[in-house]
């Protein structure tokens, strides 16, 4: 799929991501307001979703479906987590690109209508460096 046949939604942008039910790609939204206020954190932040989330979302190392952890505003049954290990993080501070922790992976959350939430970094599991902490039990079910 081009970057011009990707369905649009008013009020957000559209990225591809890994497609968690097929091999391949598929559309996913980014909202301008989100955009907006990661921007307003500074340009570590905004350098850190453009170079490093979003093609995490094309190629992450896992995906789970339905988000069971206590943050309750994204306990969901039909949300996802994206996985990804980079070898890049941002300093926010500095705003400049740095080493990924090497202890730390990265978690990136996607909601049911397949759009972007948020993401942050997250302990590694002590079984699987590319998983995050817990994830037996944080998830419902492991789709990649």
């Amino acid at each position: 799929m081009s970057g011009s046949e990707l369905p649009t939604r008013n009020g957000y942008g559209t990225i591809e991501i890994r497609c968690p039910f097929q091999l391949g790609l598929r559309p996913a939204y980014v909202s301008l307001a989100f955009i907006k206020e990661i921007s307003a954190r500074g340009p570590g932040k905004a350098r850190e979703f453009a170079e490093i989330v979003v093609p995490a979302l094309k190629t992450p190392v896992a995906i789970f479906q339905g988000l069971r952890w206590d943050h309750p505003e994204i306990d969901e049954d039909d949300w996802f987590c994206y996985v990804a290990k980079p070898q890049f993080a941002y300093d926010y501070k500095r705003h400049q690109r740095r080493s990924a922790w090497a202890d730390q992976v990265l978690t990136i959350f996607v909601t049911s209508e397949w759009v972007v939430y948020n993401w942050c970094w997250t302990k590694c599991a002590p079984e699987d460096s590319k998983l995050p902490i817990n994830f037996q039990t944080r998830f419902a079910n492991r789709k990649l």
